[in-house]
């Protein structure tokens, strides 16, 4: 019987929606699987055997952290590079990134709805307008020591982004968990602390474009499902002088060019950025 392989990545959401394309993309290569993660959800919906979250007897590890000062890639590339030289991935003769540190594998989303009843409501809601997905404000990487906090925009920017959304045309929604770090006004919906993983993962299936933190999970689940992102970054997190915080920028986040960035201190000067933003969505 060949060995079953415990692979993990970070323990955040987005950490595990990047995860679920690796593990798939192992899975498919017939490697035998079981991902530790706080959200099974992700792992059980593609049919590999998920437990609970443990850092120990791990086999693969997917994780961006040794590649965060590599220029050239995105942390999905440093992810996959991360687990492509696991002797365990080496002996299985599979592949995950080109000689430049590049994956080789597309980050794609797999989930169905479950929420039937919720998403029902939602649409019937919005009336024909396309649903904004908009990330609730919260501390960075949910870090509740203060480290990072940098990372956080001044959100009466963000304020300034609904501000300027046509509200004929679109339909915002506030999903996440935790303590708000701002209140925004001019939701049509809010469901922050009353919604599931699952929950939100449905939401994200309808929604048509994604506002929120630079530095969150809205950027891969955006990304994993091919739709338009307008995030907001910190200028003081960006000049950090810490390099950790400083190495978290836009060009090593983004993996595809559905994402945006506007900076909280240059948002007049951003505008053209916002107005693109809307543009495209009004055409796809």
């Amino acid at each position: 019987m060949s060995k079953i392989n415990r692979i993990r990545s970070g323990s955040g959401f987005g950490d595990s929606i990047y995860l679920q394309s690796i593990v798939k993309f192992l899975a498919d290569a017939k490697m035998k699987l079981e991902v530790p993660s706080y959200f099974k959800e992700l792992i059980d919906e593609i049919g590999v055997r998920s437990a609970p979250k443990s850092k120990k007897n791990i086999d693969i590890i997917a994780h961006y952290v040794q590649r965060k000062g590599h220029a050239g890639t995105t942390q999905f590339d440093d992810m996959c590079w991360s687990a492509g030289k696991s002797q365990a991935v080496l002996d299985h003769g599979v592949q995950l990134v080109d000689a430049e540190g590049h994956a080789l594998l597309n980050m794609k989303l797999i989930w169905a709805i479950k929420n039937r009843s919720l998403v029902n409501d939602i649409l019937a809601k919005s009336a024909g307008r396309k649903i904004i997905f908009l990330g609730m404000p919260r501390p960075p990487m949910d870090r509740t020591d203060g480290f990072a906090g940098e990372l956080s925009p001044d959100w009466r920017q963000g304020q300034k982004v609904l501000d300027s959304v046509d509200r004929s045309k679109y339909y915002i929604i506030q999903m996440g968990k935790g303590a708000k770090l701002f209140e925004f006004k001019g939701l049509d919906l809010d469901l922050t602390n009353q919604t599931s993983v699952s929950d939100v993962l449905d939401v994200g299936s309808i929604s048509s474009a994604f506002i929120g933190m630079g530095c969150s999970y809205i950027i891969p689940l955006s990304e994993s499902r091919d739709k338009m992102a307008l995030t907001v970054w910190s200028g003081r997190g960006l000049r950090s002088k810490e390099p950790f915080v400083s190495r978290i920028t836009p060009t090593k986040i983004f993996h595809e060019k559905t994402s945006m960035a506007i900076i909280d201190d240059r948002v007049e000067k951003d505008r053209h950025v916002m107005e693109e933003f809307f543009s495209r969505i009004d055409w796809e």
